[in-house]
């Protein structure tokens, strides 16, 4: 089931296409079960965040981590759009749940390094704040969370 959709490079979506109707600036409705999906900045491809829609309610967070880590990937479209969305919403929402999650199942299993290494690229994207910036950042919970991420690299050896 699709529940986030956003732009890829910042190009437009038809959301027709998608079975999307527009309802105002920063709603919509899929047709097909008449969900309504709020506007939402979503996942970064490298220009900033990307313009999105959530379906209403946004999942739980383990529902989140789910689909930011599937077990196996089919890589269509709504797998796609589901890990942009899911670990956007992890990071900005649940970034200690996410970071505990994440021990716990390298711990488990060490193959988890190996077959979600693309996922630690992008959370180190957002994570990773220079030693001599990061006490200018005002957001203490952030700062929290980028010293914890530093900490699970050096203790698990993640690298880019």
């Amino acid at each position: 089931m699709l529940y986030f959709i956003q732009t890829t490079r910042f190009s437009p979506i038809d959301f027709k296409k998608y079975g999307f109707k527009v309802i105002d600036d920063n709603t919509l409705l899929l047709e097909k079960d008449f969900s309504i999906w709020k506007k939402r900045k979503l996942y970064d491809l490298g220009w900033g965040k990307e313009n999105g829609y959530c379906r209403t309610p946004i999942p739980s967070k383990e529902e989140l981590f789910l689909m930011a880590f599937p077990k196996d990937y089919t890589n269509d479209y709504e797998e796609q759009f589901n890990y942009w969305g899911s670990i956007t919403i992890l990071l900005e929402e649940h970034c200690d749940f996410l970071l505990e999650e994440i021990k716990r199942k390298i711990i488990e299993n060490n193959e988890f390094l190996k077959k979600y290494e693309h996922i630690f690229v992008y959370i180190d994207l957002e994570l990773n704040i220079p030693s001599n910036l990061i006490d200018k950042v005002q957001d203490f919970k952030y700062i929290s969370n980028c010293k914890k991420w530093k900490q699970m690299k050096e203790e698990f050896g993640i690298t880019k």
